[in-house]
């Protein structure tokens, strides 16, 4: 005899095994099409981050220098008065990106300089550029040759000081009478500054580097040795740092040799992408225990008229032609069972015609 539970059992481990199919099937589909999404989301993060920070950093250049510019060509610079020392001290002060500005004369000489930090300028005023063991005099000649501005690369004036500047011609009377140069220096207060206002989300950092790779400024969560990147390197979508691995954007600035480095570190897409397994298979395992649950009720449902069905049967093979099935359902299996209640009540009827023909039967008989 077939029991209730067997057929419980059968259902409820269809149902369940069905639902497990599907559930990992829906999972693994959700887990790769969000592995690619975050990663696409990661990548869209570093081009609009590297887009707005280099639009930034360019437009700082762009205002910066032009405000140089008007600065070489006031009357407080072409005619040297006292006025010019606090006209360049103000520049340096109020001007974003440039932490000194200094006025050479023609020769070389120093006429005067500000800095950013009101450092003492005593020494600075005795020397001569074109006594400076750097790439500077040679920049200077060219812009006193040529007559036009320019952005230098980065070179050291000091053996540990690092700087990139911006060198302007001073005309009087239409002759060049010298020049005025702004000075951008490595982790500078300015600089640093503008740095940490850009840095990207998910544990990021962002780098602003010369054209021989060296770290003009840095922020964020990027590794203590980071110092040197080499950009002829950089031909890949992963940058290596130590042990560690970024996903990264590098553009350049158009007026000057300046690159935007942002990147973010592929542990934090990892870990993301991990949060997201460990949701998914919390919220899997809710689904099972509730398609159990499920299962169960629709297993009871089932199962009852089934197993109802089963003993009608049963019953009428052994002659209980009385019987009935009370149990409701719906559907096919409502169907079946009013069928069967109206064929027992048909072999009833017909049992009873029999029984009533055998007693007459035996009655003529015995007469």
């Amino acid at each position: 005899m077939l029991k209730t539970y067997d057929i419980r059992f059968k259902i409820i481990a269809s149902f369940f095994f069905i639902i497990l199919l599907t559930t990992v099937f829906v999972a693994t589909i959700n887990f790769m099409a969000s592995q690619n999404l975050i990663k696409t989301q990661i990548q869209n993060e570093l081009d609009h981050s590297a887009s707005l920070i280099i639009d930034n950093i360019e437009g700082k250049i762009s205002t910066a220098s032009k405000l140089a510019d008007k600065l070489s060509k006031s009357d407080e610079i072409i005619n040297v008065s006292e006025k010019t020392g606090v006209a360049m001290d103000h520049f340096v002060q109020f001007v974003d990106l440039y932490f000194n500005a200094f006025y050479w004369e023609k020769n070389g000489k120093v006429n005067h300089c500000s800095y950013y930090d009101f450092r003492n300028i005593d020494h600075y005023l005795k020397e001569n550029l074109f006594e400076y063991k750097n790439d500077f005099p040679d920049y200077a000649r060219d812009i006193l040759k040529n007559k036009q501005a320019l952005y230098t690369k980065t070179f050291y004036p000091k053996p540990d000081h690092l700087i990139l500047a911006y060198a302007v011609p001073v005309f009087r009377d239409k002759v060049v009478s010298g020049l005025m140069s702004f000075g951008i220096h490595i982790n500078d207060p300015k600089i640093q500054n503008i740095v940490e206002r850009m840095i990207p989300s998910h544990n990021g950092f962002v780098a602003l580097i010369d054209h021989q790779g060296k770290i003009l400024a840095k922020g964020g969560k990027s590794p203590a040795n980071f110092k040197h990147v080499d950009l002829k390197k950089l031909d890949t979508d992963i940058l290596r740092l130590g042990q560690d691995t970024f996903s990264y954007r590098l553009q350049k600035a158009k007026q000057a040799d300046i690159y935007v480095l942002v990147a973010i570190n592929n542990n934090t897409a990892l870990s993301i992408i991990d949060d997201l397994a460990f949701s998914i298979i919390i919220y899997s395992f809710i689904a099972l225990i509730l398609s159990i649950i499920l299962s169960s009720r629709i297993a009871n449902s089932l199962s009852q008229p089934i197993k109802a069905l089963i003993d009608g049967i049963q019953a009428i093979d052994q002659g209980v032609y009385s019987t009935q099935i009370n149990t409701k359902s719906s559907g096919e299996l409502n169907t079946a069972i009013n069928a069967f209640n109206q064929m027992a009540q048909k072999l009833q009827r017909n049992k009873m015609i029999e029984k009533i023909w055998m007693n007459h039967w035996e009655q003529n008989d015995e007469k």
